[in-house]
């Protein structure tokens, strides 16, 4: 064989020797993800993901996609974890890995009958709209279709969760480059004129964010004075991340400081408005601050029950204990400022864009009976996660280790808390006020304060 022969043959027998290594790396690593779900993700014991046959659909024809391309692998991954139906069940690319983060400034609603579009940031996509504008289908289908379909693809714990994510979508997109964000819907006006409006997408570091991925100014908690004596708190996040690099304590220390700074403009409170729609989550510690606020005395947080690792002491753990620590109580405490707070009335505002920790204060402020809770149900998720690394891809993955309780005895994750009073504003109140979920909210609080 002439030397370039044999030159050409190492090249080869040195490429498929490669695909072949990567083969067997991808399929090891679905292997050891589907035994850490299988085995670690807490999650998998609730009620609606028991069924076997729901993890196995999950992993449906993946086995294929480990000799596909690296994106098209990829992507299989992320609808493996998508398919499991939990907000904290997360998956994270390495920085190598492209992302789209796109922004359309639409600002959508839930109104009385679906969804409209009610607002907007820049002109490229609303201009010359008389606002507001029902949507009525999205790329083709009408938007209950299109939501049933896009909800099933979307990080989330409960349908109306999914649904919540679904439509933030068309607000700002931030996914995996093989995705494409929804283009077109079809609005109709008040007077019943409907017309197509194709997405203008700009392209988004991130909401918030500048080139540096500093967020500046951004307010994790304001206080203001919506009415004579009622006050609207405001805590959008339980993480109070200002900068990309905030070490946890750093983080809990941002919030603290703005939060005490918001707490001292209150004086002599005759109702407060804890206005936590659409707060993700964030810190436990963060999320006592503001609950030991309104209770007098030590109260019910939440139940919770680790999955126990693997491992040999977990191994012998399990002989006496089971696969389950046995379940601790949390409780959260009244705080140094709930003096100022004896003797006002307590509201809490919410929707299905409450998450996490946020889901835990609704619920142990509502069971300990010193708030009435107003809007829509709570996205419904929970699970004190922890991170997986992928061996070969490098992605890390977020994954749930426990289970967590409400005080009645529910599970939090697919459930979420309940309302007192749904408020759900008709698209016309969107003509007259930015927030019309507050100000039916205060509608409801005056009717309630006169009793």
């Amino acid at each position: 064989m002439t030397s370039w022969r044999y030159l050409v043959f190492l090249i080869c027998l040195f490429v498929v020797s490669c695909d072949e290594t990567a083969l067997v790396q991808r399929k090891n690593e679905i292997a050891e993800l589907k035994k850490l779900l299988g085995s670690q993700w807490a999650n998998k014991d609730v009620e609606s993901k028991k069924d076997q046959k729901y993890f196995d659909n999950a992993f449906e024809g993946i086995g294929e996609k480990t000799t596909s391309s690296d994106q098209d692998y990829i992507a299989s991954i992320d609808k493996i974890v998508r398919n499991l139906h939990d907000g904290h069940l997360r998956l994270t690319p390495p920085e190598t890995i492209p992302q789209i983060k796109r922004y359309s400034g639409m600002k959508i609603a839930k109104v009385q009958g679906g969804f409209a579009l009610v607002g907007c940031e820049f002109s490229d996509n609303c201009k010359d709209l008389d606002l507001p504008l029902k949507i009525i289908k999205v790329d083709g289908n009408d938007t209950e279709t299109w939501l049933q379909k896009d909800s099933e693809l979307q990080y989330g714990s409960s349908i109306h969760g999914r649904i919540s994510v679904s439509i933030d979508g068309l607000y700002f997109h931030k996914r995996l480059s093989y995705y494409a964000p929804p283009r077109e819907l079809l609005l109709e006006s008040l007077a019943g004129k409907q017309f197509v409006k194709k997405i203008v997408w700009r392209e988004a570091i991130a909401l918030g964010d500048d080139s540096n991925g500093q967020k500046g100014n951004y307010s994790c908690v304001t206080v203001s004075e919506v009415k004579k004596g009622i006050y609207q708190l405001k805590v959008p996040t339980f993480w109070c991340g200002l900068n990309s690099n905030d070490s946890e304590t750093q983080v809990k220390n941002n919030f603290i400081a703005q939060f005490e700074k918001e707490i001292s403009k209150i004086d002599q409170p005759k109702a407060v408005i804890l206005d936590l729609r659409n707060n993700g989550g964030g810190g436990d510690d963060e999320g006592r601050m503001v609950a030991g606020l309104f209770i007098d005395k030590e109260e019910f947080w939440f139940k919770i029950s680790h999955l126990l690792d693997q491992g040999w002491y977990a191994t012998v753990l399990r002989i006496f204990e089971g696969s389950w620590q046995k379940p601790l109580t949390v409780k959260v405490s009244p705080n140094k400022f709930r003096e100022k707070f004896m003797g006002s009335m307590l509201f809490v505002l919410t929707n299905s864009s409450c998450f996490s920790t946020c889901d835990g204060i609704v619920s142990s402020l509502k069971h300990a009976g010193v708030g009435i809770i107003l809007g829509e149900r709570t996205h419904g998720g929970a699970g004190d996660p922890k991170e997986w690394l992928f061996p070969y891809s490098k992605f890390k993955l977020s994954y749930t280790t426990a289970l967590i309780w409400q005080k009645n005895g529910d599970l939090i994750e697919g459930k979420g808390v309940d309302v007192d009073y749904s408020v759900v504003p008709a698209m016309e109140f969107f003509k007259k006020s930015d927030d019309p979920v507050l100000d039916m909210a205060l509608t409801k609080i005056n009717n309630l304060m006169a009793k």
